[in-house]
């Protein structure tokens, strides 16, 4: 389902949602993150597309940039 959010409002919540489910990522690596999956996955709702990417984060997927 389409949503109606800006760009930065569907980062914004991305970042909200991955630090919730994922409290040790580094707040400059998600915001660089949320804006390359907005680019590929825009179409899903910001909280669910961070919960997928944490869940590959989880499988050892951590590509994550400045990630401590």
């Amino acid at each position: 389902m389409p949503h109606r959010l800006t760009e930065p409002q569907w980062v914004d919540r991305f970042v909200n949602r991955l630090g919730q489910v994922w409290p040790g990522v580094h707040a400059a690596g998600a915001r660089e993150r949320a804006l390359q999956v907005y680019a590929d996955a825009g179409d899903l709702g910001p909280e669910e597309a961070a919960e997928i990417h944490a869940q590959e984060l989880q499988a050892g997927d951590t590509g994550e940039p400045g990630e401590t």
